[in-house]
C-alpha cells in the first residue's frame, strides 16, 4: 500500500460529501457488470437468430439451440461481463457428438481465427473492457448474422 497516497485519499474522505460520492461510485462499479450483462441481453432480445432461446442471469447473456445445425445438441453462446473484459463462450453443453462441431461451425462461417479453442466444442473470444466494448456489439451482430445465414449449410 502506498501510505502517502492513502494519506491524501484519507484526507479527502474526511469530507462527508467526498466520502458519500466515493461510496456511490463504489456501488455503481459493483453493479456495472450486471448492467453490462443486461445491456447485451436487451440489445439482442429480439435479434438473436438463429438461436431459439435467450436467457440472462446477472452478468450473463445466454443464447442457445440452433436446431437447423444440430437438433439434439445444446449449442450455446454465453456472454460473460467481467471486471476488465467480456468473454464470448461458443460451446455445446453436455455434447453428445464426439466431433468438434463448434470448430467446424467456426470454419464454415470464416471465424475460426477469431476464437481460441478451450477444448472440444468450447471456444472463447475476449473483448477488453472498456476499450473494446463498442466492438463487442458490432461483432455479436456479425456473428449472429453469419450463423443465421449459414445454418442450413452446416451439417453435422
Amino acid at each position: 500500500m502506498d501510505y502517502q497516497l492513502m494519506g491524501k485519499f484519507y484526507k479527502e474522505m474526511l469530507d462527508k460529501e467526498q466520502y458519500n460520492s466515493a461510496l456511490s461510485i463504489r456501488d455503481m462499479l459493483n453493479d456495472l457488470m450486471k448492467f453490462r450483462g443486461g445491456r447485451i441481453y436487451n440489445s439482442f432480445l429480439n435479434n438473436h437468430a438463429p438461436f431459439e432461446k435467450s436467457l440472462t442471469n446477472s452478468t450473463l447473456a445466454q443464447y442457445e439451440y440452433i436446431r437447423n445445425i444440430a437438433p439434439d445438441e445444446r449449442i450455446k453462446i454465453d456472454i460473460w461481463s467481467e471486471q476488465n473484459q467480456t468473454k464470448i463462450l461458443f460451446w455445446i453443453q453436455d455434447a453428445k457428438t464426439k466431433s468438434d462441431l463448434i470448430g467446424t461451425i467456426l470454419q464454415k462461417i470464416g471465424e475460426e481465427d477469431n476464437f481460441t479453442k478451450e477444448g472440444v466444442n468450447s471456444y472463447v473470444k475476449i473483448f477488453k473492457f472498456p476499450e473494446e466494448d463498442e466492438m463487442l456489439d458490432t461483432y455479436l451482430k456479425k456473428l449472429f448474422a453469419l450463423l443465421d445465414k449459414n445454418k442450413d449449410a452446416i451439417t453435422t
